[in-house]
């Protein structure tokens, strides 16, 4: 989603309060469709500097004005959601996937929702449609979505079946890689859980995290220098205040 600034959100604040008072600007009939996307533009800035209450007023005025806005819609149904409405978030995201059916932003987002109620099923169809997409450049990212989904509900096969669909596309995801590694550990699968945890180790190196995981797999391989050296690491990085990121979305 693109970010307004201050100075847009303003600018666009003090037009459509002009447009408000004259019913357009200069005189001139306002063009309703470029008004509600306006509308819509600044709601979406206003989420974005946290000002919920506020964007949801620009988001229903620009449904005022074009009740088929899709991302009026989409976004209205993201505010809803911080807000705990999950009845009206649905509505709102139905509607937005209704009017455009191949947003793979509503389809990620409204399956992420579905996700939080853990509702597995609903989820992973809207992930898949929007990984079917022909125009979606990160296909991965969906299956990566399903895959933390199915681990939310512990359906173990589901969550690794995804993350290769992943990795397949994208070998080197760390979030993909991590919890591939954490599954194979937690299944007893220790030399897969190794393997996946070097691959994340060689391509964009260990978190805290990883490391952790790291000593209890080799632990349990029976390997006790590599868990030394893993410890030594964690050591060295207590010791120079370094704790790297973790992978996101890991358990």
């Amino acid at each position: 989603m693109k970010q307004l600034g201050v100075v847009t959100l303003i600018f666009l604040a003090l037009l459509f309060q002009g447009c408000a008072q004259t019913g357009g600007v200069d005189g001139k009939k306002v063009d309703v469709n470029k008004a509600s996307r306006l509308y819509t533009d600044l709601g979406l800035g206003y989420m974005q500097q946290g000002e919920i209450e506020r964007a949801m007023s620009k988001l229903k005025r620009a449904l005022e004005l074009k009740p088929d806005n899709a991302n009026a819609h989409h976004y209205l149904a993201e505010a809803y959601r911080q807000l705990g409405d999950d009845e009206l978030a649905e509505q709102h995201y139905q509607r937005a996937i209704k009017l455009a059916p191949k947003d793979a932003g509503a389809l990620n987002n409204y399956g992420a929702f579905l996700c939080g109620q853990s509702r597995f099923e609903d989820a992973e169809k809207y992930f898949l449609k929007a990984a079917a997409l022909p125009r979606y450049r990160t296909p991965e990212r969906s299956y990566e979505n399903i895959a933390m989904c199915a681990m939310r509900v512990k359906n173990t096969d589901k969550a690794k079946e995804y993350f290769r669909k992943a990795l397949a596309i994208l070998p080197n995801l760390p979030k993909s890689l991590y919890n591939m590694a954490l599954l194979n550990y937690n299944s007893g699968e220790f030399l897969r859980a190794r393997a996946f945890l070097q691959r994340l180790h060689d391509s964009r190196g260990m978190s805290d995290q990883a490391i952790k995981l790291g000593i209890k797999i080799e632990t349990a391989l029976g390997d006790t220098a590599a868990a030394a050296r893993y410890r030594q690491l964690l050591e060295e990085r207590a010791g120079s205040g370094k704790n790297e990121e973790r992978p996101a979305g890991a358990q």
